[in-house]
Formats: C-alpha cells, structure tokens, sequence
C-alpha cells in the first residue's frame, strides 16, 4: 500500500543535519564491517524508509507519514484484533503458535517471549497478513520480524547512551526516531518493505513471477524460491567450483532441501544475533533504492539485488563446506551436513566471497552499465554517491555519466520530498 503523505513537513533551510553520511554507512555495511550506530535507522534508509543525504527533518517527516498510516490500518482492522473469529481467528492462532517457540540464537531463550514483544509481533504480522489476502502469513515471516524489532531497541539504547548531544535538536530528533511508543508502527513499515522484496521467496502457489530470469519455459513454472535453489547449485556453484557441483549432482541432492531455510530466513538461523545482523547489513545494503526517475539501466537495488545476494551468499555457504562435502559417505550424509552443519567461514568471509562471486568471471567483458555482474555493487555505489569508486568499477566514459547521475539524485531526492 502506498503511504499518505502526513505529519511534520520539512522545514527549507533548517539546520538538522543528519548525524551519519550515508555514503560511509553503506561503505561499512558492503565491506562487511558492520554498521556500528543505529542499525534500525540505517535499515530503514537502505529499505528506501527514509531519505537519503537530506535534512533530518526529512527523516521526521517521513517517520510521521508511515506511523500515521499504521496508525490509520490499525484502527481500520481493529474489530479484526478484538474479535479473533473465524478465518481471522484461525489466523491469530497460528501466528502465535509460532511467537510462543520464537527463539534467535544469541539472546536469552524467552527474550521474545515478553509480552509487550508478543504483542507487537502478533498485531504487526496479524495486520499485515490481513492486509496482503494473497500471501498471508508464512512459517518464517516471525523470524524476519523479530531481528527487526531487535534493532528498533538497540537504536533507543544507542541514541540514549549518547546524551547530551551536542546540538540539542538533533538530540530530540533522535530521540523522536527512535521512540518506544513508536516500535510497531516502526517495524510493521520495516517488515511491509522487507517483504515486498521477499515475497518471491515465501509463494507457494506454482505461478509464474517477475523475479531473476528463468532458463526455460520448464523453469518458469517453478517458484521463484525453487528457481533460485537450482539457480544455485546448478549455475552458481557450477561457475565456481564445477567439481563441487558434479559432487552434489551425481548424488543427487536437491538444493531446495538446504536452501529453502537459508533464503527465506536470510541466514537468520545458521550464526549468533550479532552475526546475523552483520550478514543483514551487507544483504539490506544491497537493497538500497535509486532515485525516483533514474534511468531504468541503473535501477538496480530493490528486490532484485536483494535476492540476488542472498544467492551469493549461499552459493558461498555451500563453497564453505566444499571439502567436507567431499569427504562425505554419499547422499545421505552430505544432505545431513548442509541441512545442520552452519557455513564453514565467518560472516565476513562469506560476505567477501559472495561480492567475489558477483564480480565473477565475465567482469572484464562487461563496459555497460546493466551488467548483472556487476550488478547491484554497481547500484550501491551510485546510491552513496562514491563518484570515484563508481568511475573505478565502470570503463570509458559511463563511469563519468553515473557519477553526474550519482550527484543529480540526491538532489532530485530531496526537492521530491518538499514537494
């Protein structure tokens, strides 16, 4: 659903600068490094939630917008949330079976379990299934939803451990942001966003979708989610190491029996929290939008270059278990691997051979600027406005042509968010 436009507007030449350049948050973030201040505030930038390189009373504005039309939803479903009958009663139901076993490694084991978070989640994932008739809820929906209501209150903590700031309105702005009273209306627009770029991974029906290209008609009719496992290991895997993928083929193992889990919980379940959020990072990085009225040959953030580095990554799980893989007894006992055994490298080792794996093999052929190799690095950087690496990644004058782009969006951003 499209968000009103509500609350504060922008006041021109205020004197709010924001507290972080998102070129640098972007940098850590693609590097691996980690983002080390307000990571729900920088997610909710690379998710296209806020607005980048504008006054902080942009950020307000567009927090105002999105809490009011929560706030609109809510009422609007209330009757739904009182009465808990029928289908949106059998609804209720599963969704809270599946809070009461929320469990994320790394925190105490009923950490999810209080009851201000279980009715956050319940009525977030409640109303959001309501809202989207065609999907519903899904089995792993939770899981996503809970590591981003952890880092709404790690922001509070953050922001309030600064205090005193040194410029008092940015303190209160901050303090607005990252406000308690707003956590659900702040994660149900974190998760809304997230899921439109998930999506794709949590069909079940056998329909054909605007996702990665298929190979052939047989391809197409297969879920995305199914597209993307065989995309792995048979096209992936196979240009990385073809003796793995020989491996696994000759013993017949399906990728969706060890991708499915990695994909649609973006690793959430193979390391500790603080790991993940990491790994979170790198993939939510990669989702950063162009701005409104970029040409169509940059626009490569989004959903797209979200999934896509989800394959990355497992393609670079699956290169981390390489040699246990070929010390296995056959089928059984590498399925038996790559089903409970976690990648074999750190999160910043994946994370640097997956941006390996994106570049890949057919990088020095390519000199335009849609090349899927390069792919959504190329997209990144033109969104953190890093002119000299985007020159660095692209040959001849293009490179010049992206960084005037580069320039020219960020303002158009902000004169489109005044108007």
């Amino acid at each position: 659903d499209e968000q009103p436009v509500a609350g504060r507007l922008p006041v021109p030449g205020s004197t709010l600068p924001l507290p972080w350049r998102h070129e640098a948050l972007l940098r850590d973030a693609r590097a691996g490094l980690g983002i080390a201040i307000a990571r729900g505030l920088a997610w909710r930038l690379f998710l296209g939630l806020l607005p980048a390189e504008c006054d902080l009373s942009f950020w307000l504005a567009a927090a105002d917008a999105a809490r009011a039309h929560y706030g609109e939803l809510r009422e609007g479903h209330a009757p739904d949330l009182d009465q808990r009958s029928g289908d949106a009663g059998d609804l209720w139901d599963t969704i809270g079976t599946d809070l009461e076993r929320l469990y994320v490694s790394g925190l105490e084991s009923d950490f999810f379990l209080l009851p201000e978070r279980q009715e956050l989640m319940h009525n977030v994932l409640f109303i959001w299934s309501v809202r989207h008739p065609g999907m519903l809820y899904r089995q792993g929906m939770h899981e996503l939803l809970a590591i981003l209501v952890l880092t709404l209150e790690q922001d509070t903590l953050y922001v309030e451990g600064q205090q005193p700031w040194v410029n008092p309105e940015v303190e209160e702005a901050m303090l607005e942001l990252t406000s308690p009273e707003h956590y659900e209306a702040d994660a149900f627009a974190m998760f809304d966003r997230m899921m439109r770029y998930m999506e794709p991974f949590y069909e079940v029906e056998q329909r054909r979708r605007q996702s990665l290209p298929a190979k052939d008609d047989k391809d197409e009719d297969q879920s995305p989610l199914l597209q993307a496992c065989w995309r792995i290991q048979g096209e992936r895997l196979r240009a990385a190491d073809p003796e793995l993928a020989n491996i696994l083929q000759q013993q017949g193992v399906a990728p969706q029996l060890y991708c499915m889990r990695w994909l649609r919980l973006m690793f959430g379940r193979e390391f500790d929290v603080d790991s993940v959020l990491v790994l979170w990072d790198w993939i939510l990085a990669s989702a950063a939008p162009p701005a409104a009225g970029e040409e169509a040959e940059l626009s490569l953030g989004g959903g797209w270059a979200l999934r896509e580095s989800l394959e990355l990554l497992a393609t670079a799980a699956v290169l981390s278990l390489g040699q246990r893989i070929r010390e296995a007894e056959g089928a059984v006992d590498t399925l038996a691997l790559m089903m409970r055994s976690p990648p074999a490298w750190t999160v910043q080792q994946l994370i640097q051979q997956a941006l390996h794996l994106q570049r890949g093999p057919k990088a020095k052929e390519n000199s335009t600027v849609g090349s899927r190799v390069v792919g959504a690095a190329v997209s990144l950087a033109v969104e953190s406005g890093a002119g000299a690496a985007v020159a660095g990644l692209i040959p001849g004058s293009a490179g010049a042509r992206v960084v005037r782009v580069a320039r020219e969006r960020r303002l158009r951003r902000c004169r489109t968010t005044t108007t």
